[in-house]
């Protein structure tokens, strides 16, 4: 990281000005997007979870997170063969792209917590500075779960390229199987027990409970830091492991 970081660096920039390279609004797509969804689904799904407090500013965050997720992933998955023009012509280590690429991704992202803030101010929500503490908190181990994902699924995008279509599928099930729409206590008990298992509900969740509620026990955010860096070890080692076989398929 320390030897290469000016490398990764560089190339997270280029990313990030290349994405809306020759578009008449550029960034501000990024803003655009999320936002656009958010009228639309505040506007179909306000009348029957408006009773919800706050819902619009829920539905805001859940959508933001959830728009950080899907595009930072699916570009994670692709990024071996996207830069395959680099990684054949040059040695390198292979992980710089997958960091390049979150580090690009975040960039975007963090701009567009500006807009939430001023949402925010505007409804008068003033979180607490130990929920806003957390919710960085939580927001890195959202940056975390995405690197694993991208570290994991990269190497085989290369030999399997149908392996985009299914996460996009995949993407939009989790979409509906994440409490974004609606509140999870709309929900009964036993339908609620199964969506815990997705992590971008607890992401969310807690997300919502620092910026909303009180904030969450250090104990239990502790242990969702603990997890995430165990996955993120874990799909270290194994793009370590698989990353050779990608390269000979680019």
């Amino acid at each position: 990281m320390k030897k290469h970081w000016s490398l990764i660096w560089r190339i997270a920039i280029t990313d990030f000005k290349l994405r809306y390279h020759g578009s008449f609004l550029g960034f501000f797509w990024t803003l655009l997007k999320p936002l656009s969804f958010f009228l639309v689904l505040n506007f179909v799904f306000g009348s029957f979870f408006g009773r919800e407090e706050h819902y619009a500013l829920k539905l805001l965050l859940g959508i933001l997170l959830w728009s950080f997720f899907s595009e930072s992933t699916s570009m994670l998955i692709r990024t071996l063969v996207y830069k395959s023009n680099l990684i054949t012509k040059t040695y390198v280590p292979r992980f710089i792209f997958i960091l390049s690429g979150i580090i690009s991704s975040s960039i975007g992202f963090f701009l567009t917590l500006i807009v939430l803030a001023g949402f925010f101010f505007y409804y008068g929500v003033i979180p607490s500075v130990i929920g806003v503490l957390q919710f960085f908190i939580i927001l890195l181990c959202l940056i975390g779960l995405c690197m694993s994902i991208g570290f994991l699924s990269a190497p085989f995008f290369p030999r399997f390229r149908d392996l985009h279509q299914i996460w996009d599928v995949l993407l939009k099930v989790g979409f509906y199987a994440t409490p974004i729409i609606y509140p999870l206590t709309a929900l009964s008990p036993e339908v609620q027990r199964w969506l815990w298992y997705n992590p971008m509900t607890i992401i969310i969740e807690f997300s919502r409970s620092t910026l909303f509620e009180d904030a969450i026990t250090w104990s239990t955010l502790s242990l969702m830091i603990l997890v995430v860096v165990l996955a993120l070890g874990f799909s270290i080692i194994w793009f370590q492991k698989f990353q050779h076989q990608a390269i000979e398929h680019l």
